[in-house]
């Protein structure tokens, strides 16, 4: 028989066996939780192609950069933020093999946007500014430079005439949402030789490119 103290001791100690043995019950189901295999994580629903952690839809449809966005959210995404190479690479190389399939404008749209600073393209994911490296699907086949900078093939550029370290000439780029140049071609090479030695009798000669 137990008998209960005038404190209510008893009554005390049975309340605290039941939260042990409930945090005992959850800590169980926590492990469980914890120990699910990499196989059966970050698994996509249907219609998305998987790589590397995140899950990717292509969409056959023709649509405005804000239509298209809309569109990606009613399924809880975003038009895609390229952050990497490989991303980038394994986007064409799934667009590539499919080309005849999509719209006779080929166009494409990303996740980013200028709506904020025209010219500045900034990721609607985090709102990180896009690298120079990074290719965007425009939504215009005609690219439209911001001022001052200058277009060739799909990219803009902008010489500049000002002396500074590459960390400060880089810095300056990245306000204008571009990176310093990374030539990937001859004939990227040849414009910008073009440009520069178009202007080598001027005063002052041509120190950071920023596309």
């Amino acid at each position: 028989m137990a008998l209960e103290s005038r404190d209510g001791t008893s009554d005390v100690r049975s309340k605290v066996d039941a939260i042990r043995a409930k945090i005992s019950e959850l800590n169980k189901l926590l492990s469980s939780v914890r120990n699910i295999p990499d196989s059966c994580e970050n698994q996509c629903v249907s219609g998305f192609v998987k790589f590397q952690r995140s899950c990717y839809q292509f969409v056959r449809e023709e649509k405005t950069w804000q239509q298209a966005q809309n569109a990606c959210r009613t399924m809880g995404a975003n038009l895609v933020s390229i952050k990497s190479w490989e991303e980038q690479k394994f986007i064409l190389n799934h667009i590539a093999p499919h080309k005849d399939l999509f719209p006779s404008s080929e166009v494409f749209h990303a996740g980013a946007t200028d709506t904020a600073m025209e010219g500045v393209w900034q990721w609607v994911s985090d709102g990180s500014l896009v690298h120079g490296e990074i290719r965007l699907f425009n939504d215009s086949n005609d690219i439209q430079c911001a001022s001052g900078f200058e277009k060739f093939q799909r990219s803009c550029y902008k010489f500049v005439r000002e002396e500074k370290t590459w960390q400060q000439a880089q810095n300056d780029c990245r306000t204008m949402g571009a990176n310093l140049v990374s030539i990937k071609s001859w004939e990227e090479q040849k414009f910008i030789l073009d440009h520069i030695m178009a202007h080598k009798g001027e005063r002052h000669y041509f120190n950071i490119i920023c596309f």
